[in-house]
Formats: structure tokens, C-alpha cells, sequence
């Protein structure tokens, strides 16, 4: 069989703590960022782009291609930590030839918290054969 190469394009809005509203008690900004997407649980992630092949795969592989990542105020915010992350492509439910690519995606200066508005366009490369 052979190769088959999809490009993926995730995108992560511009977001900050303080859109999800009041968190339950105990709830901080680790257990909401980084995002990753698809996010189901939230609603608030990237979106839920996948791709589709030509003919089921046998192995699918995801190459992180390149991003783009920003803070809203870029003027005085010193960069902290920036995590990008690609999980194993997962199967959609009842297709053999639907997949779609866990993108872990986090930007913050060096405050400790995920408190500033950030946003990030993240490049894939979907392989199945």
C-alpha cells in the first residue's frame, strides 16, 4: 500500500485563565493548561480537525511540521515556558480511515501561572501506510 500523507493544522485561540469563568475550589491553572486538543471536556481547546485517507492504514505516524505561538501583549511579556506535544493519532469512533492528533500546546511567561492570554497555530503531518 502505498503512502499517505494529510496535512493537519490545529488551532488554539487566544485564551487565558480567567475565560473559564469561576473554577470549582481547588481547581488552579495546571489542571486547565496546557491545552490539548481535541478537547471534549471543556469545549475549549483547538479544534477537532482530522484527517481522512484514501484506504485504512495499518500504521499511522504524526510529525510535529513547524507552529506559530504568541502572547496577546506581546510587549511586556518575558517568555517562561512554551511546551508543544504531539500524542499518538487516535482512530475515530466506526472509520478505519479517520484519525485525529492529540496536540498538547502551553505558553506562559515566567509568573508561575497560565494567567496570560495566549494563543498558538500548531503544523502536522499525518502519515498512514
Amino acid at each position: 500500500m502505498p503512502m499517505q500523507i494529510r496535512p493537519l493544522q490545529i488551532e488554539f485561540p487566544e485564551l487565558k485563565l480567567s475565560d473559564f469563568g469561576i473554577l470549582p475550589p481547588g481547581t488552579d491553572s495546571d489542571a486547565l493548561f496546557p491545552r490539548t486538543s481535541p478537547r471534549v471536556d471543556t469545549g475549549i481547546g483547538g479544534n477537532m480537525d482530522e484527517v481522512v485517507f484514501e484506504n485504512p492504514p495499518d500504521q499511522v505516524f504524526a510529525i510535529l511540521t513547524g507552529f506559530r505561538v504568541w502572547f496577546q501583549d506581546s510587549s511586556d511579556r518575558p517568555f517562561g515556558n512554551l511546551e508543544v506535544r504531539l500524542g499518538d493519532p487516535q482512530k475515530v469512533e466506526e472509520s478505519d480511515v479517520r484519525y485525529r492528533v492529540p496536540v498538547t500546546f502551553g505558553l506562559r511567561d515566567w509568573s508561575g501561572d497560565w494567567d496570560d492570554e495566549h494563543g498558538a497555530v500548531i503544523n502536522v503531518m499525518v502519515i498512514g501506510q
